[in-house]
């Protein structure tokens, strides 16, 4: 498993920063939550705003909350489970944009005066080498979160299929662009199909890693905040790997497995697959 997810709270205080600002991220969403649902949410929406300039000094990769606060507004159904219309997405987003923007300002003009100062402030590529070598850490990134891995070599065996070519071959840039579209693909059928829920933790998970991957290069230590959505996407797609796996079970007449139902079998056969595939 990847260390990183477990091993960075304990971290002298890049640990305990990563830690507290995770606090803050999920009090954030957490007060968007509520204010969506108070009849007075000016004062969930004061918490949302006070977590986002919290997490963000913390930790800045914590800035993501701002626009993860906004695609909960969008996506989140209504009280009674249904989707709620149009006009009332738009309201819910204003309330969280007057919520943000002013915060937003506020992180904008710290870094400016950084910047004044002499201190690089702002991190975004460069140049044409550098934006492609930050694509090619958000690739790497998400394969690690969402396979577990740690190991560099074993994330490269993945990303390249064991074929490791050189940094800037047309070998590289191939699977670099197939792996952008098949997340870009994924990402996009998710959004388009899935649960509300699911559609929320793949917008928090692909908004937190570009914007990290635009503010930096990604490595492990990078990966804390944006475990805990991935973790729960994983945690799902096995999930309904094991209930079609299931119904398969059942159509074909299969006999469950020392009494087990099928879904009780089906769920054991996934989870020991993807055991496996962690080793």
């Amino acid at each position: 498993a990847n260390s990183s997810f477990y091993e960075v709270p304990f971290w002298p205080v890049v640990g305990n920063f990563q830690t507290l600002a995770a606090f803050f991220y999920l009090g954030g969403i957490f007060a968007v939550h509520r204010a969506l649902r108070s009849r007075r949410p000016w004062g969930w929406l004061a918490l949302f705003a006070f977590c986002v300039l919290a997490g963000f000094f913390t930790y800045e990769p914590a800035l993501s909350l701002v626009f993860v606060g906004c695609a909960y507004a969008v996506v989140w159904p209504l009280e009674n489970g249904a989707e709620a219309p149009l006009r009332r997405r738009l309201r819910r987003l204003g309330l969280v944009a007057v919520a943000a923007l002013p915060v937003l300002a506020l992180i904008l003009a710290s870094k400016a005066y950084a910047a004044s100062t002499g201190h690089t402030a702002m991190f975004l590529p460069a140049s044409l080498w550098d934006l492609r070598f930050r694509l090619h850490l958000l690739v790497r990134a998400c394969i690690a979160i969402f396979t577990l891995r740690g190991s560099d070599p074993a994330i490269y065996y993945l990303y390249t299929f064991r074929s490791i070519p050189s940094f800037g071959t047309p070998l590289f840039h191939f699977f670099l662009g197939a792996w952008l579209l098949v997340l870009a693909a994924v990402s996009g059928l998710l959004l388009l199909k899935a649960q509300p829920a699911v559609r929320f933790l793949t917008l928090w998970t692909a908004i937190h890693m570009v914007l990290v991957a635009a503010a930096t290069g990604i490595v492990s230590r990078h990966f804390y905040l944006a475990a805990i959505p991935a973790a729960l996407l994983l945690a799902w797609a096995l999930w309904a790997v094991a209930d079609r796996v299931a119904a398969a079970l059942e159509r074909i007449g299969v006999p469950a497995v020392l009494r087990m139902t099928a879904a009780q079998t089906a769920t054991v056969l996934v989870f020991l697959v993807a055991l496996l595939l962690v080793l």
